[in-house]
């Protein structure tokens, strides 16, 4: 009867055990799937921030070429301008030397002028003379 009762015992506490036993490993089971969904999400949090990293590095790379074309650019402009303003000078030179021509023609004109009505006066004063000499020799 002792081991009966004993044997009853044992195969309650057994029972229990099992219990405990099927319990304990269903809240494992529960956990472990827990986890993995934790990890599912972890690993699509990594994902996201490799996708970020990997866009901003294009938006980086895409930003640094924009900027190295457009100090190309500049560079490319300012030389153009520098080759205007030589150009500029350039024909302010020549415009400045025009001028100077043009003054000179005008001098050289003028003079040319008032030689042309010195020698014009100077024939008209001979042909008179002449004249006169030509009647003195007629008269004389």
């Amino acid at each position: 009867v002792k081991l009966r009762e004993r044997n009853m015992r044992l195969e309650v506490n057994v029972s229990k055990l099992k219990q405990q036993h099927d319990a304990t490993m269903q809240e494992k089971a529960k956990v472990s799937s827990e986890l993995v969904g934790s990890e599912e999400e972890k690993l699509k949090l990594a994902q996201t921030l490799i996708d970020m990293q990997l866009d901003r590095n294009q938006s980086d790379k895409e930003t640094i070429e924009q900027r190295h074309q457009l100090e190309t650019e500049i560079l490319q402009l300012k030389d153009e301008i520098e080759v205007l303003r030589e150009d500029v000078k350039r024909a302010a030179q020549r415009a400045e030397n025009a001028e100077m021509q043009h003054q000179e023609i005008d001098v050289n004109h003028q003079e040319l002028r008032d030689e042309h009505i010195a020698l014009n006066a100077n024939y008209v004063n001979l042909r008179q003379e002449l004249q006169d000499e030509v009647q003195q020799e007629m008269i004389g």
